[in-house]
């Protein structure tokens, strides 16, 4: 999966390269292309830390518009890129981008990018100390969450409830106590 290989930077580039590097005869295989750059570049820093050039991200933003990129494609990048975002702390436009991928029709469709959206627009909320807007993140999330939560999703759901519940002086520790749960994921 995707993940996996980001998880192995050296391979991750590798396949950046290679991406640059193939030939685009035509539009068809120009789009192909310009998704597997855009995805796994907007991956790949997000997990290194390493920002793009802003010649880059206008690229990315700019070829969202092309005709021959499928809808759900066109979602999972503007996903990636709202990550992107908020990985290099400019929660502003990370919210921007996730906004627009959670208002897409078809994000209840493509339940992955939806439910991970979800999460991490209540995480800026957090970061920038808006309570209320948490708060109702979090009514909402179980009013519309079906099945069981696991992993990840799970740990966060928790310690922002747990976070919503405690004083200010006990926030620090929550956060300690959600890097350590979530080192394995």
């Amino acid at each position: 999966s995707c993940m996996q290989i980001a998880s192995r930077y050296d391979l991750m580039r590798e396949v950046l390269n290679e991406l640059e590097e193939l030939p685009t005869t035509d539009q068809k295989s120009a789009d192909k292309s310009f998704q597997a750059r855009a995805y796994y570049g907007l991956i790949y820093a997000s997990v290194t830390g390493t920002p793009l050039r802003e010649n880059q991200l206008k690229h990315f933003k700019d070829g969202f518009d092309r005709a021959g990129i499928d809808t759900a494609i066109i979602h999972a990048l503007r996903f990636q890129l709202g990550v992107y975002y908020f990985t290099f702390g400019d929660f502003d436009s990370a919210v921007e981008w996730i906004n627009t991928c959670l208002q897409d029709p078809d994000s209840e469709r493509i339940m992955a990018t939806h439910t991970h959206g979800t999460l991490i627009r209540m995480l800026l909320h957090l970061e920038q100390d808006e309570r209320d807007l948490l708060e109702y993140g979090l009514e909402n999330w179980k009013r519309k969450r079906t099945g069981k939560m696991l992993g990840a999703e799970k740990v966060l759901v928790h310690s922002l409830q747990q976070y919503l519940k405690s004083p200010s002086s006990e926030h620090a520790s929550i956060w300690r106590e959600v890097e350590q749960q979530l080192e394995p994921f």
